[in-house]
Order: C-alpha cells, then structure tokens, then sequence
C-alpha cells in the first residue's frame, strides 16, 4: 500500500443469506422462511509500516545521528551519550530554499545488520522506502573511513538497491579534531559535509547538499502568509 486511497481486500466477506422479508407475499407478510449466508474467508495477517521518508540517515550508535536531526530540522529525537538511544524511528523536516523534505533518524546500524544483528532489520525496512541516504559517520573515531565502508556494505548485502540510492556524508564530530578523518576520505577521494551537532559548524552547509540531493518531485513548497 503506496498511494493515497489505495485499497486492498484483506478477506472477502461470504455471500449474504436472504432474510425473511424476501419471501414476504401479499397473502403471508411475515413468512419464517430464510436461508443463510455462506462463510467468508478467514485470514491472519502480519502487517508490517515502512516509514516514508525523502532522507533516512545512516550511522553507527552514537555517530551524532540525533543530534545532527535536532540541528537541521523540526524533527526533536531523544538524545544520549549511549548506544540505541534512538529505539524508534523520528520525522523532522528540513526547511531550506523555500521548500521542505522529511528526514528520517533511524536505530544505529550494527555490522551484520544485514543478517539481523542489533536492530538491523528493524532499521533497514525503513530505508528501503527513502530516496536519499545521509551517512552521518563519527570523525573522532579511528576508523572513521571503515566505518563507512561498514555501512555501505550492510545496504547492498541487505538489498543490492540501498547501495545505488543518492547518498551524502556528513563527517561529524569536527569539534572534538577529526584532521585524521578528513585525511582519510579525501585520500579515497569522497566528498564529506564536517559538521559538528553540538557547535552547529556545517549544519547549513548540510541541509544545501541534501536539498541538492533529494529529487525535485518530492519537496514541498513552504506557504507563508502575512498578518494584519
């Protein structure tokens, strides 16, 4: 179920019995007369809800994911110095160039994600209905560059399609000196935002490269109104 107003029979319902009255005459108005309904069809169903989001952020526990969210967007996720903070997925919007776009801070990735480690499949099915990636790695980590390598490899083994997505890389952290990390994408040559969730540093620099990123089709315009 993808578009609005779409419908889809779960269970068809059995063919109606004729009450009494069908068989009401002129000379027997009130006949006992009937015959029953049939049996409908009775089955049990998993359903499962996919976010829709135009961004779904990509990142270990504790890379910055919510805190980047509260930074860029209307979005308010919960916030804290340990892993899976975020046990749910959190919507902010982003206003930026007079439009918007939903981002979606997702449960951390875990390597063998893909396999259901940690909250993996949990994550995964959300992304898979997102039309930008924004991998927010950790630049004060050692391995930051591996890191990302990690997650990319997680999205193909899941579904080779998450690895063609649109992406951007927010390399954060900036405020604690991630020379290393900077080094170290611009040796494999890719393109980083360095932001910082807690000084703001890059944040708007950010919502320019993912506004670029996200298609067209799905921004929405922001109406303002004046009053008096």
């Amino acid at each position: 179920m993808t578009e609005p107003g779409q419908k889809w029979i779960a269970a068809r319902g059995g063919k109606g019995g004729m009450g009494n009255q069908h068989f009401a005459t002129p000379k027997v108005q009130a006949p006992r007369k009937c015959t029953p309904g049939e049996k409908g069809e009775v089955r049990e169903l998993f359903l499962e809800l996919k976010l829709m989001a135009d961004v779904g952020l990509v990142g270990f526990p504790n890379a910055g994911k919510s805190s980047l969210v509260n930074k860029i967007s209307s979005g308010r996720p919960k916030v804290g110095d340990y892993p899976f903070t975020t046990l749910e997925p959190v919507l902010g919007i982003v206003q930026v160039n007079g439009h918007s776009f939903v981002v979606a801070d997702i449960p951390g990735l875990l390597e063998g994600a893909s396999e259901g480690k940690g909250l993996g499949h949990q994550f995964l099915k959300h992304i898979e209905r997102t039309h930008t990636l924004l991998f927010v790695i950790d630049g004060f980590a050692e391995n930051a560059y591996e890191q990302f390598k990690v997650l990319k490899d997680e999205l193909k083994a899941f579904h080779p399609k998450l690895a063609e997505k649109n992406f951007v890389v927010a390399l954060n952290k900036s405020d604690l000196g991630i020379g290393n990390a900077i080094k170290e994408f611009k040796k494999h040559r890719q393109k980083v935002v360095i932001t910082s969730a807690i000084t703001g540093e890059g944040c708007s620099e950010l919502q320019q490269a993912l506004d670029a990123a996200v298609p067209h089709i799905h921004k929405k315009s922001i109406g303002w109104s004046k009053k008096g």
